[in-house]
């Protein structure tokens, strides 16, 4: 049986598979705590192909079988506060 973990986490959609022609077919959100999450090919994981290296504030179950994990993203929102972060400290919107 799979272990389901419910999970709030911050972090960058990231590319990490791609097909022949290029397309990605696979997405990883990169964590602040610098671990990648495979995201499941789901109705919701396919959304975040359109998110690529944005910043993020996901909701989700994580599923544990064997060494893999796999993130079912349930809800995303654009993380702000990294945003407005970033540009307290550097002074440029980015």
């Amino acid at each position: 049986m799979q272990k389901l973990i419910p999970v709030q986490m911050k972090g960058i959609v990231i590319a990490a598979a791609w097909g022949e022609n290029g397309d990605i077919t696979a997405v990883d959100i990169a964590g602040y705590d610098e671990k990648r999450y495979r995201v499941a090919d789901d109705l919701v994981g396919r959304q975040l192909k359109q998110w690529i290296k944005e910043r993020l504030i996901v909701d989700g179950m994580i599923e544990k079988t064997g060494n893999r994990t796999i993130l079912h993203v349930k809800a995303f929102q654009r993380d702000d506060a990294a945003k407005d972060e970033k540009q307290c400290r550097s002074g440029i919107d980015t």
